[in-house]
């Protein structure tokens, strides 16, 4: 059997688990396991790709220990546990192409960061959990939801599932011993719209036509966000060329790029590219980095002469941390999109599901798009820690000391009660942060090194490996 989704991302109704891990171990004596459903399509080289995908888990977030099933299965094991228990119900032939893990923020919260397994399929994306995220549910017959016993769904009309206690497939469990491992949204293609990607790849927002339609990707990495878009736009390419599912790879291939080169055009804000499947792919032009920077220069209170010659650097996407209990271990964190520029590093709440604004939407966020909370002046950066158990973590030691330094030009000697050779240094501060992308973590040492050496005369800034 296969479970059934209501529209717009409603909760989809489960099945027999053939995966013996996520069996429930109160289920009843008299439940017996199904055999495994037969994978056709599932070639060496798509179950090798899988299982490297699954089991390849890099967020700087750790994962929590009721999804760490998922990421031990095989391709196989991950494509019979898709068809027994994730995939629509009523959906002819469908395939299961590519999976990662990336923290994921639906537009109705934009508060949270869910740790998601992401599955793209030939007919839908589906974002994967063990946490419960609410979805309006709609009054349907239940000839058109598929209503089952109560001992084999975990929708009951309009019940909650926090009270289906009854449910025996095996990826089920009541509320007083755990939840729920199952896609809390699914985004079928039918129902994209956009595909809006972020600065410099580090997130992508999947758009459709409502609020209950969009979901950011922040995956922190730029080769994540491309592979996921190369693997999205032959999904919809599949798509498009349904029924020809009997099409090669290669042929698809050749005319999906044939007809998205004659839909490329320009916009003010961007590159947008138009899919067969008229999905939009809409990429940030360079008045969004002049946005940036002018936002981050009047925070600044810079000069005018100093405005001119700021400039960015690097920007991602990554995580200050706002607690930790022993070195190299982070407990807390908040995300903060980071830019370096050639003088401060700057530390930035950004919205990421409500901009670019939606088609749908009316009226802007309550929220901006882009909020500095905090720079560092570079020239105050004394040191740098760097942690073996945690490759994602540098700690930042800085001088807590003013940017400007007022001088009594008044006088024009130091006297005995104004010699500063007694003067205490300045406290030192320490930001903690987490950088996702190894490469963006050598990218941004090399070019923190750098300025630092500029601004300091060509000295070399210390970096302590502990």
């Amino acid at each position: 059997e296969k479970a059934m989704t209501e529209g717009n991302g409603s909760v989809p109704k489960s099945r027999s688990v053939t995966i013996s891990e996520l069996r429930l171990k109160v289920a009843p004596a008299d439940v017996k396991e199904t055999e495994p459903p037969e994978i056709d399509y599932l070639t060496d080289e798509l179950c090798s790709q899988l299982t490297k995908s699954i089991q390849s888990y890099q967020l700087a977030k750790k994962i929590p220990s009721k999804l760490k099933v998922l990421k031990n299965m095989t391709g196989k094991e991950l494509a019979q546990y898709f068809h027994s228990d994730i995939a629509m119900i009523g959906v002819d032939y469908e395939q299961l192409h590519f999976v990662l893990w990336s923290v994921v923020i639906p537009y109705d919260r934009p508060h949270s960061e869910i740790i998601s397994c992401v599955m793209l399929s030939t007919k839908a994306v589906y974002f994967v959990s063990n946490q419960l995220v609410k979805s309006p549910m709609k009054e349907r017959q239940s000839w058109m939801t598929h209503t089952r016993h109560k001992s084999d769904s975990i929708v009951m009309g309009q019940q909650s599932v926090q009270t289906d206690r009854h449910h025996t497939s095996g990826i089920i469990h009541s509320s007083q011993h755990g939840t729920i491992i199952r896609p809390y949204h699914i985004l079928q293609y039918s129902d994209l719209h956009q595909v809006n990607v972020g600065l410099f790849d580090q997130c992508i927002r999947l758009t459709g036509r409502d609020r209950h339609t969009v979901n950011t990707l922040v995956t922190r990495d730029s080769a994540v966000t491309e592979r996921f878009v190369n693997q999205l736009t032959t999904m919809l390419s599949i798509f498009t060329s349904s029924p020809m599912l009997e099409s090669s790879a290669s042929d698809l291939e050749q005319d999906f790029y044939r007809a998205f080169e004659r839909r490329t055009k320009t916009v003010v804000d961007g590159m947008e590219y138009v899919h067969p499947s008229k999905v939009q792919f809409i990429y940030p032009g360079e008045d969004v980095m002049s946005d940036l920077l002018f936002i981050i220069t009047e925070h600044l209170h810079l000069p005018t002469s100093a405005k001119r010659k700021a400039d960015i650097l690097m920007y991602f996407i990554g995580y200050v941390a706002t607690e930790e209990h022993h070195v190299g271990s982070v407990d807390h964190v908040k995300s903060r999109s980071m830019v370096l520029t050639n003088q401060y590093l700057c530390f930035i709440v950004e919205d990421l599901i409500n901009y670019p604004i939606p088609d749908f939407a009316r009226g802007l966020p309550n929220s901006p798009r882009y909020k500095v909370t905090e720079t560092k002046k570079i020239s105050h950066l004394k040191r740098v820690l760097m942690f073996k158990d945690n490759e994602h973590k540098l700690s930042l030691i800085f001088s807590d000391e003013p940017d400007e330094i007022n001088v009594d030009t008044s006088s024009d000697h130091f006297s005995v009660e104004n010699d500063s050779s007694g003067r205490q240094s300045p406290p030192e501060v320490e930001s903690t942060i987490l950088i996702q992308s190894p490469r963006d973590m050598n990218k941004f040492m090399l070019l923190l090194k750098n300025q630092w050496r500029e601004v300091q005369d060509g000295e070399e800034l210390e970096v302590h490996v502990l």
